[in-house]
């Protein structure tokens, strides 16, 4: 994560980023109104970059509260994050992140039959409309200390199995995977191809591959899978000391936000050339 809010004076972070060698970003709504679509359309067009979003619902908007409009709210917001990425992008993206539930919602219970249909519905109606702008949205799993509605990728490939659209996908985080799953590869294989996008990095939070994450398992399962998606490094440093503290990044797992990105996509394209390119 190079910044921990994105606005006008970050927009050149697009540019940095093509500099590193990546060919896509991922930013993070504050709220989809405020965003400055024509700035940053104008340089994703310049530096022939990639985007995609990430949306994390809060206490006001969360999808599963049991207060109705609370619910609407969820919807609501989700839908304008479209439209903002439809015009940024004009589709061809994806919306992941904790867009199914207010992130840290936690009740100290299972999830109920009815936060789980509120969330199903709920989650329909947005698909509905984003495949209406060629853009799929995308639950990211969480682990069981950030959400408790879903913690693995069986569990969230069931909540798109029961929205029951195409545009509903499972957006794999290895660091959280690294405490949920009990295989690296058979995770990935049971979801197939609703795994389109997915966050990547070590279960440290530290560069790919110096970590226990086991990087060919992990890419043995996306080649099985026919996986032709995109990974995005989501790592965290001390650098934005608002994100160290959200994240619990009590110690560096890099010398920097730069070092961690670049030396984690070396990695993976190591990876790359290694199963795919052979």
């Amino acid at each position: 994560m190079l910044t921990d809010s994105f606005g006008e004076d970050n927009i050149d972070l697009i540019k940095k980023a093509g500099k590193m060698c990546f060919d896509r970003v991922e930013i993070a709504f504050g709220d989809p109104e405020d965003f400055r679509v024509k700035a940053v359309k104008k340089v994703l067009n310049e530096d022939k970059m990639g985007i995609n979003f990430a949306v994390g619902l809060g206490p006001d908007s969360n999808s599963i509260s049991p207060e109705t409009e609370i619910r609407k709210a969820g919807v609501a917001i989700m839908k304008k994050a479209i439209d903002t990425a439809y015009a940024t992008t004009g589709g061809n993206c994806v919306i992941g992140g904790p867009n199914f539930a207010a992130w840290l919602y936690l009740t100290g219970k299972s999830p109920s039959e009815d936060e789980w249909n509120w969330g199903v519905e709920n989650y329909r109606q947005i698909c509905e409309y984003a495949a209406t702008k060629d853009i799929s949205i995308a639950v990211e799993v969480l682990n069981r200390f950030e959400t408790h509605l879903f913690n693995t990728l069986s569990e969230a490939y069931r909540f798109c199995s029961d929205v029951g659209l195409p545009s509903a996908l499972v957006q794999p985080d290895t660091y959280h995977m690294s405490q949920e799953e009990k295989s690296w590869g058979d995770s990935f294989r049971e979801p197939g191809s609703r795994n389109k996008y997915m966050h990547v990095i070590d279960n440290d939070r530290g560069i790919v591959g110096t970590g226990l994450v086991n990087w060919n398992e992990v890419f043995t399962a996306l080649k099985d899978i026919g996986f032709d998606g995109w990974l995005t490094v989501e790592g965290f440093t001390r650098d934005s000391e608002i994100v160290a503290r959200l994240t619990k990044i009590w110690r560096g797992p890099a010398e920097s936000a730069e070092d961690l990105a670049v030396s984690s996509l070396k990695a993976l394209k190591n990876f790359e050339n290694k199963y795919f390119n052979n």
